[in-house]
């Protein structure tokens, strides 16, 4: 009865874990394979029987495996959990999840070391999330320097241009790879080298005082491998500035025609000889 009892209790257990939604398995001091649950056999892409026994060297690249094992061994030897991230390549789909991994040794009841227990959780979405927010937090203060910028009447229309044009690589994704160029009656503003790259995004704008475009690029060989030039989400923001840049355009003209103006009826009322 005590023997069924705890094979009923360990039938549990397994079942347990392995309807878990996350990567579990266990090591010995080792480093070699105890078990494991199915999440985890799909990321070494084999069954738990042919796991048992081998190593990370085994199944996955020796600086990965590598890896694994100093962080197996800084668990040991602190004696309590750890929590690192890690990117991994799942072998029955080459699916890359980012890892939040838990490894925590295991002693029995005499204090002795058995192995070192694993919990992996994907978290790749919510590290998305949390980078378009940033993302869009990084995009709105941009918006809001180019705007101020845009508002300061005193400054002629070159300067604003140049301000401009040098802000925008801040509300990129990745800002120091990025280069901005304003093109506006035939001068232009900010990076040449931004109509150059191979990875450019311009926008035209029109005005009734001359037709202009804002350029965007990121420089060559500025974007890790696999990385999307432009996201939707940048493109919607280069056009946003540009057409910014093309009310402040149209505003500054007119401002500048009217102090011509101004000046050109003050100039007449200064030298006129009547009250």
């Amino acid at each position: 009865a005590a023997d069924e009892a705890l094979q009923e209790e360990r039938a549990r257990h397994k079942a347990l874990v392995d309807a878990l939604p996350d990567l579990v398995w266990l090591k010995d001091p080792e480093g070699r394979y105890l078990s494991c649950n199915p999440v985890f056999e799909r990321f070494f892409g084999a069954p738990e029987r042919e796991i048992v026994g081998r190593t990370d060297y085994d199944f996955v690249p020796v600086e990965q495996a590598d890896f694994f094992r100093e962080r197996d061994k800084a668990a040991i030897g602190a004696g309590h959990a750890l929590v690192n991230e890690e990117w991994v390549t799942f072998a029955s789909d080459q699916r890359q999840v980012l890892l939040e991994t838990i490894k925590t040794p295991m002693f029995d009841a005499a204090g002795h070391l058995v192995g070192v227990l694993g919990i992996g959780r994907d978290v790749t979405a919510s590290r998305r999330v949390q980078q378009a927010l940033a993302q869009r937090v990084k995009e709105v203060a941009c918006l809001y320097d180019i705007f101020r910028e845009t508002e300061r009447h005193e400054l002629s229309l070159p300067p604003m241009l140049r301000r401009v044009a040098g802000l925008v690589p801040g509300g990129m994704r990745l800002p120091e790879a990025a280069l901005a160029c304003i093109s506006f009656a035939g001068d232009q503003y900010g990076s040449a080298e931004a109509k150059q790259s191979p990875w450019l995004h311009s926008v035209s704008f029109e005005t009734d005082f001359g037709n202009g475009e804002l350029c965007v690029a990121y420089r060559e060989g500025g974007l890790p491998a696999g990385e999307t030039p432009f996201t939707a989400e940048e493109r919607a923001f280069v056009e946003a500035i540009a057409e910014r840049v093309a009310g402040a355009v149209v505003r500054h003209t007119e401002s500048a025609a009217l102090r011509d103006r101004e000046e050109v009826f003050s100039a007449i009322v200064g030298q006129a000889r009547d009250g």
